[in-house]
């Protein structure tokens, strides 16, 4: 059985999700929605989707669409998925779920009241490299993990362009913290445990006139089992990026890193032993992800492991059997991202909660 997909949201919606949608096996899309009828006309004529709608109310109240894949600023997430839940919709949500640690809560509580299957779009752990680096660190290659340090330098173009949008906004969503530090929060505690203890640095690239938020988070963090983590996540860093993972153990460490535009395509995973030379475990390939309306190819990294957690999400959504990262996991990241900001408004570390 396939699931009937109403997409909301028409950015990343129509150029990562919808192709990804499309590779799912068991999701069919049959109407999107966004801001004015015109532009949702226009984007369901390039996607070959009869439906749109001007009003994303249309998809959350019809009985006949199944489940909702929504990308859209976090303020206006909520009041969609809140609506969409007690109409018992299954979910797909963007990060962060929401503006604010309250407001994630509150839609994981109402989550778990319904019979929907909720997701997160936390894409990362799908790629293969980095399932490759779980079964190294569980089976041991490196000895037991003695620390964790995370490296994230970009400059996105709302930072390049100081621009005034829900992406500088950390009001609506957006902010180094929200938009980066979620996916970092979320994979270190999948690769070394719950975190217990925070201490972050918030900073805000200088000459900014116009982008409200914070640029770049730096933090020092420990696990639940002591392990200490450093994460340094730049979104003001002109030049080449970098996304570099090292895992130090006591028999040797992993390295997985991306120094490439793309996101998610090109990440190398490198192991090297105690007394060893490294030597390359894993590598990201490249591969066709997708084809936009009109047969132009669409090589853009987050289609892929987008495809793959969409999939997984139908299989639990057609079965009603249980999915992570769920709504409870996209309220865990905002925990820890309000954790965050109470550390660097008191200066000293703090619990997690």
């Amino acid at each position: 059985m396939s699931l009937s997909v109403g997409l909301i949201g028409l950015g990343y919606g129509q150029n990562v999700l919808a192709p990804a949608i499309r590779r799912v096996r068991g999701l069919t899309l049959t109407a999107v929605a966004c801001s004015t009828v015109s532009k949702a006309r226009d984007a369901a004529a390039r996607l070959g989707v009869r439906r749109s709608t001007g009003d994303w109310r249309d998809l959350a109240d019809d009985p006949a669409i199944d489940a909702l894949v929504i990308a859209v600023p976090a303020d206006l997430q909520v009041r969609i998925a809140e609506r969409a839940l007690r109409s018992s919709k299954h979910l797909f949500c963007e990060k962060p779920l929401a503006p604010e640690a309250r407001a994630a809560a509150a839609l994981a509580r109402l989550a778990k009241t319904r019979r929907s299957v909720t997701a997160v779009d936390l894409e990362f752990p799908e790629l293969k490299t980095w399932s490759k680096t779980r079964t190294l660190l569980n089976g041991g290659a490196i000895g037991s993990l003695r620390e964790l340090q995370v490296v994230w330098n970009v400059e996105t173009y709302s930072v390049r362009h100081d621009l005034d949008s829900w992406k500088t906004s950390p009001e609506r969503g957006g902010g180094a913290l929200n938009a980066f530090a979620s996916h970092t929060f979320h994979y270190v505690e999948q690769f070394a445990g719950p975190l217990d203890r925070i201490c972050a640095r918030l900073t805000r690239a200088t000459g900014l006139r116009r982008a409200r938020g914070e640029t770049g988070a730096a933090l020092v963090m420990r696990t639940r089992t002591g392990i200490p983590v450093t994460a340094n996540v730049v979104t003001h860093a002109p030049g080449d990026p970098l996304h570099r993972l090292t895992f130090i153990g006591s028999k040797g460490r992993l390295t997985l890193e991306n120094s490439g535009s793309d996101y998610m395509n090109g990440f190398c995973l490198t192991l090297q032993k105690n007394g060893s030379a490294p030597r390359r475990a894993a590598a990201e390939v490249r591969s066709a992800a997708g084809r936009r309306a009109g047969g132009t190819l669409s090589l853009d990294g987050r289609i892929a492991p987008a495809a793959r957690l969409l999939g997984r999400w139908a299989e639990a959504a057609a079965g009603r059997k249980p999915f992570s990262p769920d709504f409870a996991s996209g309220a865990r990241v905002q925990t820890l991202i309000a954790a965050a900001r109470r550390s660097n408004a008191l200066g000293k570390e703090v619990d997690c909660g």
